[in-house]
């Protein structure tokens, strides 16, 4: 049995398809929305990860726990939904791998747990994790996190970390704030495109990283799940050549725009 925590999220979808396409048995930890799971056969726990015994309960008689389940916010007033769901909530999940004898824990962090400079080169796994919640408090929650999951690796625990960079692709019913952007664009609802970008990797990529993590990586590994890097301009004006809208224009900076193309 393989059980997920954040299994009605835009990659607990992707991962859970994956997963039945094997015909591997899953065991899905939800609280109440269940758009992403319908017409799927799997077997859904109730629980959230502030609940230990419930995670207990719902890991009981599981081989896998892949733990995907995480607040995603930028601001700063949301650290501590951010550090009760991705800190706590990840010490609840370790630990209940560790009474219910779990084979192996993949646990899903994100590059952004990871110190960012020097910008000049590549972010790889020797980078050493986030020591402090400032600029960006949602990835030194996650550096956190990977703590949790190496004092579970310390209790005797097998786990495997996998970093995605920013998830695109479908599936995304809560609409995050990737999918916003090619949405926006979509619908001619973006006049102008922020300057900047990001590494963007198709969800189902992740998904089929994950599951070889599981299968392939040595107990404590860990391994950056990336893409293509693009520009935010680039990926809003794909999408809104696709259904024919209006492309945003070039913020120069910010403050400034240049023209959108014809």
């Amino acid at each position: 049995m393989v059980i997920v925590t954040g299994a009605t999220g835009h990659l607990g979808a992707a991962l859970i398809r994956a997963l039945r396409a094997q015909e591997r048995p899953v065991r899905a930890l939800i609280r109440q929305d269940r758009r992403a799971l319908e017409g799927l056969d799997v077997e859904c726990a109730p629980g959230d990860l502030h609940d230990e015994r419930a995670l207990r309960r719902a890991f009981e008689g599981g081989d896998v726990v892949y733990h995907v389940a995480a607040h995603i916010a930028l601001g700063h007033d949301a650290w501590p939904t951010l550090h009760a769901v991705n800190v706590h909530g990840t010490r609840n999940v370790v630990n209940a791998c560790l009474a219910a004898g779990v084979r192996r824990l993949v646990h899903v962090s994100s590059v952004a747990a990871l110190v960012g400079k020097p910008h000049a080169t590549p972010v790889d796994e020797a980078r050493p994790l986030v020591s402090s919640p400032h600029p960006f408090p949602y990835g030194y929650s996650k550096a956190l996190a990977e703590q949790e999951v190496q004092r579970g690796l310390d209790a005797g625990l097998d786990a495997v970390i996998v970093r995605p960079t920013a998830i695109l692709g479908p599936y995304d019913h809560r609409v995050g704030s990737t999918t916003q952007l090619v949405r926006r664009a979509a619908l001619g609802e973006m006049p102008v495109a922020l300057p900047g970008g990001f590494d963007f990797v198709d969800v189902r990529d992740v998904a089929d990283g994950a599951l070889r993590a599981e299968t392939r990586a040595p107990r404590g590994a860990d391994f950056i799940l990336s893409g293509t890097w693009a520009s935010t301009l680039d990926v809003a004006r794909r999408a809104a050549a696709l259904t024919g809208a209006r492309p945003p224009a070039a913020r120069s900076h910010y403050g400034s725009r240049t023209a959108s193309p014809a």
